[in-house]
């Protein structure tokens, strides 16, 4: 906003209209110090201060009016050290000035110092984004080179820089008078909100060379606010805008759509939110941690298997079961037991890793489990054809007889028992015993 007509500079703050200074008008700064209550030329220290002067720092909204505080007007070229107001207009017999806020450095004065504007955000809303403007000047008449840099913050702790916001004098000595250089760029994501500050402060210091140093200053500044959260408005980089700067609406401060993991809780919506994805503290993805949600929650729960079978290693309070290990059913049905099948031969099942038998003892033995040994014993009781059997004893056409024409049954099962994937082998090994007879 335009600055009013007067002769002193009230405090100023950052409304909708902006912020304008460039310290001409309403009156001239002519380097006579910083007050609360600000006489014709000087500075609001409840907006400026300087930091880095042999006398001292002083606080916002204090005063500071003498020695190197107060060093008054120029036009450039001195050797004492401090704040003055310097006309940067390069034409100083042409009856026009142009003044600036600048320092003279020396060994003890603003090397490194800064100047520090606050202003108050008066927009209505929360200020997330500025276009920033102002112009850095150096007057290099003096073999030292220094540097003069813009940066942010909105703690007054914690400082940002201003892309491209520096310059630097040359270390040799020229004539080409006060040279000015404007930076434009744009502040995004402040979240500064009403009442609050947004500090801009302009760093100096050493760069190199010897000797004496250049004179520094700055002018025509200007803070353009681009985004105002809660005002109704979608400006630039916002997502929503519901007219309010509340967290827990589904439209954050910031104006940004509301998502679990940004650390705002969302009535209605969240049970938590601490804008982590840590799966072991008292949140989880915005949902308190509980007893069987399956996340041990550090220092709280033994365990969490996320059921309710209160006998496994797990209780239900997320405890461990004394012993801490399963138990499998004794009787065998649950693989750590012993299993007996039918000694008949009639099942033929077998237990994870136990021991089954089966099979008739005088035809076939079957051992071991999943990978069993099979031992098959055959015995021949003599020749004959149309035999369904062979028992090892004589007859003719009989079940029991002579005749090797027909197939051997296992266990007396017969063709159909449980031990039919054994026929095939004994068919071969009848086959090589019938070959063996006739040769």
């Amino acid at each position: 906003m335009a600055l009013v007509p007067g002769t002193a500079r009230a405090t100023d703050v950052l409304g909708v209209d902006g912020y304008v200074i460039d310290f001409d008008n309403p009156s001239p700064f002519t380097g006579s110090g910083f007050a609360d209550a600000p006489a014709a030329g000087q500075l609001d220290s409840g907006n400026w201060i300087v930091t880095g002067l042999s006398d001292g720092d002083f606080d916002f909204s204090t005063t500071a009016d003498t020695g190197d505080y107060a060093r008054g007007v120029t036009v450039g070229g001195v050797s004492g050290g401090g704040v003055y107001g310097f006309d940067v207009d390069n034409t100083p017999d042409d009856g026009v000035t142009n003044f600036a806020l600048g320092v003279q450095p020396i060994g003890g004065d603003f090397t490194p110092g800064a100047f520090v504007l606050r202003l108050e955000n008066q927009t209505g809303g929360t200020l997330n984004s500025v276009e920033l403007a102002s112009t850095m000047l150096y007057l290099n008449d003096e073999g030292r080179g220094n540097s003069l840099s813009l940066e942010y913050s909105t703690d007054n702790e914690t400082w940002l820089p201003v892309d491209g916001a520096t310059v630097t004098s040359p270390a040799a000595a020229d004539a080409e008078g006060w040279v000015g250089t404007e930076t434009v760029d744009t502040i995004d994501m402040l979240g500064v909100g009403e009442g609050e500050f947004l500090y801009l402060r302009w760093v100096g210091d050493d760069v190199d060379g010897t000797g004496s140093r250049d004179e520094f200053a700055i002018d025509d500044i200007i803070v353009d606010p681009i985004a105002i959260c809660g005002n109704g408005n979608m400006d630039p980089g916002e997502a929503c805008d519901d007219g309010n700067t509340e967290d827990g609406d589904g439209c954050t401060s910031l104006c940004q759509s509301a998502t679990c993991g940004d650390g705002v809780i969302q009535d209605g919506f969240e049970e938590c939110d601490d804008g982590n994805d840590d799966d072991t503290d008292a949140c989880i993805a915005c949902v308190s941690a509980t007893c069987g949600d399956g996340f041990v929650q550090d220092g709280v729960e033994d365990c969490d298997d996320g059921n309710d079978n209160d006998e496994d290693e797990c209780a239900n309070d997320c405890t461990l079961n004394e012993g801490g290990e399963e138990t499998g059913d004794p009787s065998g049905s649950s693989g750590g037991g012993e299993e007996t099948g039918d000694p008949t031969g009639a099942s033929g099942s077998t237990g994870g890793g136990g021991e089954e038998t089966g099979v008739n003892p005088t035809d076939a033995t079957v051992s071991g489990g999943s990978s069993a040994t099979v031992t098959v014993t055959v015995t021949d009781g003599g020749s004959g054809d149309d035999s369904n059997g062979d028992d090892g004893s004589s007859g003719a056409d009989s079940a029991g007889g002579t005749d090797d024409g027909g197939g051997c049954a296992v266990g007396g099962q017969g063709k159909t028992g449980p031990a039919l994937w054994l026929l095939g082998l004994f068919g071969v090994l009848g086959l090589r015993r019938r070959r063996v007879t006739r040769l």
